[in-house]
């Protein structure tokens, strides 16, 4: 019944809705993304600051680690150094709303082309309004990483579609440079390629060694030079002291007090879509421990890697057992992949015009996080 479900919502999703609805979500959409860059044009906050100020040290020919010191990965420093550079403050601003606009335009392609236009809104306004609510003032690692996770999920699609087979390999190695980017920012951005790698070494095993293979050349050709221009500035030790060792450690919280925060934050900031997550979650198991999860569907991969992702960044983003809002925006991607799937399975299930139900969320939507944003206003 549910793989009937699911196929008799194709249909559906596929079709564009209603041009006064698609105005609708626009509005919602860059209202609350706007409400979020207008919050990061303040004075920086605690960790924003440190990183602006290592990356000043940076173009005054400092060395990251030994000459400033802060804990998180050399590429949070030289972002901002890059942003610096062009424009001061303005600059990292801007920066901020380049990988914004690229994290939405990927975000919006991979649930579009996975559940069809009908079901891409909803999950986009989700990620719009918990970017708002997570983001806090800005300029953090995982607000990065957005990015490269997006770009990730895109090429782990076509990579599994096997649509465009003479690019496979370049898409393997940036899967791997982009995994290797996002460590990084910071070591615990890594749990979707965790989740990329489980999958292909137990759900798909045609190409297993294939696939590592060429994503590990692609981790390599970032990781190797950046190790080696620290062993050449001679701070590759405190390198590795503050950003793996320091971390790994400042991670190390007992299993009740990362219960504990997972529960703070899942109980009160994710409240809006806790239950449609989990609900989307169990229902995709299911789906695919049963026989009707033989069946090859085009959104089988990426839901399967969502529900071997979800879990794994909640261990991650709960490791310090710290309950800082912009540690779970890593969860965002995996969010959107499931908000697409609910979505999809909702509208081949209520016995509903599609463009109504879409009119429904959309007010659920803007009712929960429009007043947030404006809220935020100064």
């Amino acid at each position: 019944m549910l793989a009937r479900t699911l196929r008799s919502t194709a249909v559906a999703v596929k079709s564009r809705p209603d041009a006064l609805l698609n105005v609708g979500w626009a509005v919602v959409i860059v209202a609350l993304l706007f409400f979020a860059l207008e919050k990061f044009v303040v004075a920086p906050g605690r960790d924003s600051s440190a990183f602006i100020y290592v990356a000043k040290g940076i173009l005054e020919g400092e060395v990251p680690y030994v000459d400033r010191w802060d804990h998180k990965g050399p590429l949070i420093y030289l972002l901002n150094a890059m942003g610096l550079a062009v424009a001061g403050m303005w600059g990292v601003w801007l920066l901020e709303v380049v990988f914004l606009v690229g994290t939405v335009w990927l975000a919006y392609i991979v649930v579009r082309d996975q559940y069809g236009f009908s079901a891409a809104f909803f999950p986009m306004a989700v990620f719009a309004g918990y970017f708002l609510y997570l983001s806090q003032s800005g300029n953090h690692t995982e607000q990065y990483a957005l990015l490269f996770q997006f770009l990730a999920l895109y090429l782990f699609i076509h990579v599994q579609k096997g649509s465009r087979g003479r690019y496979d390999r370049l898409f393997l190695v940036s899967v791997g440079a982009l995994a290797a980017a996002a460590f990084l920012l910071r070591a615990n951005l890594i749990g979707l390629w965790i989740a990329i790698g489980i999958y292909w070494v137990f759900i798909d095993r045609r190409h297993v060694v294939k696939y590592v293979l060429w994503c590990g050349v692609g981790v390599a050709l970032i990781i190797l030079p950046t190790a080696g221009i620290f062993v050449f500035v001679g701070g590759f030790s405190e390198f590795w002291d503050a950003a793996l060792v320091y971390n790994f450690s400042y991670s190390d919280a007992p299993f009740l007090e990362r219960l504990e925060a997972i529960w703070r934050v899942g109980g009160t900031r994710l409240s809006f879509i806790l239950l449609p997550m989990v609900f989307s979650w169990c229902i995709g198991l299911y789906y695919f421990r049963s026989a009707e999860g033989k069946r090859c569907e085009p959104f089988e991969a990426v839901l399967k890697l969502s529900l071997i992702a979800l879990p794994i960044e909640i261990l991650l983003v709960s490791a310090s057992a710290f309950d800082y809002g912009h540690y779970y925006m890593t969860m965002l991607p995996v969010v959107v992949i499931l908000m697409g799937f609910f979505t999809y399975y909702l509208i081949g299930l209520i016995p509903l015009p599609s463009s109504l139900l879409s009119a429904i969320l959309l007010l659920c939507v803007a009712l929960y996080f429009v007043p947030i944003g404006v809220n935020r206003l100064p």
